[in-house]
């Protein structure tokens, strides 16, 4: 089924062999690139006219990758339009006038979805945006932070219909002494390639972050990372 398609791009890449008697190296990028047979005719048609054959890790990315790395090189890519809202998870005050009963916890606290950043904003490449946070209650250990998405404009609770998790951290909160007196700086930055994920204990310097792939339709996590 496949090597009517294959025969023509063997074709195709013989003919720009045949101009540039200088090439080494072959890189296999795109959709197509991942399938196995492709790799396997690709080689062994081209293995004696070039030193290299490479297919790089997720070939259907590389062409993302590398045309932001052109643009951005080259300082044509300068900010972007957020196609989702971003945010975490927090609490808030229960309010009887929009919460519902059963959302209101023990500590007479509601968790919600904060924004950050809202969707249809221009961000430019490296920006930041921040809140900080307390525990819930003077005796807490940790704080679960939560990273969502959603393209749900009217979104308020972590649950509401479009609303997705990428990620999340613990954060740890040592020091229970100080009671609710215990801030956690959060921040995303949105960078060329990747969004990241950033939390700060401000009492003893602890650091945790996360970071995410733009081109990834899931969003998925590449990387978690704690420092002290």
């Amino acid at each position: 089924m496949f090597d009517p398609v294959i025969s023509k791009i063997t074709k195709l890449i013989h003919n720009q062999l045949d101009h540039d008697k200088t090439c080494s190296t072959i890189f296999l990028v795109g959709g197509f690139s991942e399938s196995k047979y492709l790799q396997e005719r690709i080689r062994k048609e081209f293995m004696v006219r070039v030193d290299n054959i490479i297919i790089p890790h997720q070939p259907i990315a590389a062409v993302v990758r590398g045309a932001v790395r052109y643009g951005t090189n080259k300082k044509l890519i300068k900010n972007r339009v957020l196609k989702y809202t971003y945010g975490r998870s927090t609490l808030r005050p229960y309010n009887e006038s929009i919460d519902t009963l059963d959302r209101k916890r023990d500590s007479g606290y509601v968790l919600v979805f904060k924004p950050l950043a809202r969707k249809g904003t221009t961000v430019e490449v490296g920006q930041k945006f921040f809140q900080t946070s307390h525990p819930e209650n003077s005796d807490q250990e940790k704080m679960w932070c939560r990273i969502l998405i959603t393209d749900n404009e009217s979104a308020r609770y972590c649950d509401d219909d479009g609303v997705k998790e990428l990620g999340d951290f613990i954060i740890d909160l040592p020091d229970k002494q100080l009671g609710k007196d215990r801030k956690v700086y959060f921040e995303l930055c949105f960078g060329e390639m990747e969004i990241r994920a950033y939390a700060k204990n401000e009492y003893n310097g602890n650091e945790y972050s996360a970071t995410f792939n733009y081109f990834d339709e899931n969003i998925a996590k590449v990387a978690d990372e704690k420092f002290s």
